[in-house]
């Protein structure tokens, strides 16, 4: 067995620097003690096709031809609220009593995935709302009590005072490990594809 050994420069969004760090590096700290991973958990999209990272994970499928996208997990989202909030404001028995609520939602910039936007159909009647721009913020605006939010499992039921709102999910998305082709045969590139496309997320909330 060859040893792998170097950098590799990973390009995710902060909420989910997390998965990461709970799914994937012990894994590699293992299996590749020599390798050194740097996890990017700016909000700023890494350039892949300049170098600002070798490899990321999207929750959109890129369209830019010279990028590969190899499909990674399935992530359920749920309604959280706080415990605190629930016992105030009463728990909704249905999705159409969202709207007596007060809602975290989130900036249009993020609109581009479906379960970001799950809430927006509610706003119009909400008791108020509160609008973030990062799920990191969503999250703790829930633990604060500050309203009704859209969150991913992994991240909400991580959250000891959150509680799910509706025993089901109301929208799923994909995770994608995206990176140039020029790097398409980089054995580090490819030992971080195969860590993050094997995670189990259901195992991670």
């Amino acid at each position: 067995k060859v040893a792998i050994e170097g950098g590799v420069r990973i390009s995710v969004a902060p909420a989910f620097a997390q998965l990461l760090m709970r799914g994937l590096i012990p894994t590699l700290r293992t299996a590749h003690p020599q390798l050194n991973v740097a996890i990017d958990g700016s909000t700023a999209r890494a350039d892949l096709s300049k170098g600002e990272a070798d490899i990321a994970l999207r929750m959109m499928k890129p369209a830019e031809p010279d990028l590969v996208a190899r499909r990674a997990f399935e992530c359920n989202w749920f309604v959280y609220a706080s415990q605190n909030y629930l016992a105030a404001n009463g728990k909704p028995k249905t999705h159409d009593q969202l709207s007596q609520h007060a809602l975290v939602l989130y900036a249009e910039i993020l609109h581009a995935a479906p379960p970001v936007r799950w809430l927006e159909s509610y706003k119009a009647k909400a008791r108020a709302t509160t609008r973030v721009d990062s799920l990191e913020i969503a999250c703790q605006a829930a633990v604060a009590d500050s309203g009704v939010a859209v969150l991913p499992a992994f991240v909400g039921d991580a959250q000891p005072t959150l509680a799910r709102v509706f025993p089901d999910a109301v929208s799923l998305n994909t995770g994608w490990v995206v990176y140039h082709a020029c790097v398409r045969d980089n054995t580090r590139v490819r030992v971080q594809e195969n860590g993050i496309s094997t995670l189990d997320v259901s195992a991670l909330s």
